[in-house]
């Protein structure tokens, strides 16, 4: 009893181990296909390499496009803002220059009219006071000076400090024009700045005949509708303080005496213009990252779809389907892919086909004889062993068969009678079996 229990129990274990030992083999067996499973779950698709490949190139390109032209286009925007200035500045130079030159021919007009050359030839005192009065309500005036030809003040009208500021102004061009040219007596036009108003001085000598007896000297305030005027002539905000700051959008006018006169712009128009640039870029972009998500879509279903057709032809052939073609009428590479893949087949099947038949025609070298076409030695013996390890009970049978005087037919008539005796012979007991196997059903 004992040793019936430990034979079963051996048994099992065999058993037990045989089985084990077929699941390793079965999964060992199966790991390419489940490394393969987890290469394409952890793998990135085609369609999402397109999708970020090309949602790159739309945003670096997009980027690179911004920084260049929002670069250049402040760069041009800053020098067609600086070129601007600089005409308002010109601009604004020549209307100064022009106001000075239009009081002065004003007042160079009034010196030459007769009524003034008689109240010069009194050089009386009050009426050229009186007159002064007249010519400062006419002309809107701040300050009127008449001095001799010496630089004293004969009579005038105006505030002190507004005199005092003309006569010193007016003796310091003198000197400059002594030192330059000689001459004590020249004409001369500029701005002085006295607290925050800005006011013209012209200067216009007088004569009697040939003779220099003095000058006329004006002050006249520079008004706010004036430079309201001037600014919209030269297209920027025209100014004046006692220090000119010179920055991108500011240039001082020029050396128009002490007063620093400036123009001013605004960069609000090509801020504008730029911030309309980056916006249209931006939104560029923005579709062109829209269009990149279009074209990924259209080509990963145009690509993928097909790779897919194909990899599932190659697993169907790797299990042995050999049958199987790929009905794909595509005019570029991946039509070209597929075609060359049902060639492939193709000649893959005629080529085992060929193989085929030549291993039948190997094997029946080895087990038939090349003349008669009957089983050779080694036919006989694995159809005898095989028969004799089927067989239940002796019931196998072997007939021996001889050509008697076949040597004979060899000497006299030759070896090629031989054959055809031995073929023809053949062919007799082939029929023999044939007719037997065709009447009893058996195999022999």
């Amino acid at each position: 009893m004992t040793a019936n229990w430990k034979g079963r129990l051996e048994s099992l274990q065999r058993t037990w181990n045989h089985g084990r030992a077929g699941l390793q083999e079965a999964w060992r067996r199966t790991e390419p296909a489940r490394q393969y499973a987890r290469d394409r779950l952890h793998r990135m698709t085609l369609g999402t390499r397109l999708l970020l490949i090309l949602i790159s190139i739309a945003a670096t390109s997009t980027m690179l496009t911004v920084v260049m032209q929002d670069s250049g286009l402040t760069r041009d925007l800053q020098s067609a803002a600086n070129a601007r200035l600089e005409r308002a500045r010109n601009m604004a130079a020549e209307l100064l220059r022009e106001n000075l030159r239009t009081q002065a021919n004003r007042y160079r007009a009034i010196a030459n009219t007769p009524q003034f050359l008689a109240n010069l030839e009194s050089r009386h005192a009050p009426t050229l006071k009186h007159y002064a009065a007249e010519l400062a309500n006419a002309h809107g005036a701040d300050a009127i000076l008449f001095l001799d030809a010496t630089g004293k003040e004969m009579a005038g009208l105006g505030p002190e400090n507004l005199r005092a500021l003309a006569l010193a102004r007016t003796m310091a061009k003198q000197e400059e024009a002594a030192v330059s040219q000689g001459s004590a007596l020249q004409p001369s036009a500029d701005y002085i700045q006295l607290g925050d108003t800005a006011l013209a001085r012209v200067n216009v000598p007088l004569t009697l005949g040939s003779v220099s007896v003095g000058q006329l000297v004006s002050l006249e305030t520079v008004q706010s509708n004036d430079l309201l005027v001037w600014s919209r002539l030269s297209s920027a905000t025209l100014s004046f303080g006692k220090e000119t700051q010179k920055s991108d959008l500011s240039l001082p006018v020029g050396a128009l005496g002490t007063v620093g006169f400036q123009v001013t712009t605004s960069f609000d128009v090509e801020a504008r213009a730029l911030a309309n640039s980056r916006r249209n870029l931006l939104a560029g972009g923005l579709l062109g990252l829209a269009l990149a998500c279009a074209a990924s879509l259209f080509l990963a279903r145009n690509l993928v779809r097909p790779i897919r057709a194909i990899q599932g032809a190659a697993e169907r052939i790797g299990a042995g389907d050999l049958e199987f073609r790929l009905d794909m009428d595509r005019g570029d590479e991946v039509g070209d892919v597929a075609k060359a893949l049902n060639l492939m087949l193709d000649h893959l099947q005629e080529n085992i086909r060929e193989r085929l038949r030549f291993e039948k025609q190997i094997s029946h070298l080895a087990y038939h004889d090349s003349l008669t076409g009957l089983g050779n030695r080694l036919l006989l013996r694995e159809r005898l062993s095989k028969a004799l390890d089927e067989a239940e009970d002796p019931s196998v049978a072997v007939i021996f068969m001889d050509l008697d005087r076949f040597k004979n037919v060899n000497d006299t008539m030759g070896h090629t009678a031989g054959d055809e005796l031995l073929t023809m012979v053949a062919k007799r007991l082939d029929d023999c079996v044939q007719a037997i196997e065709l009447s009893a059903g058996d195999s022999d």
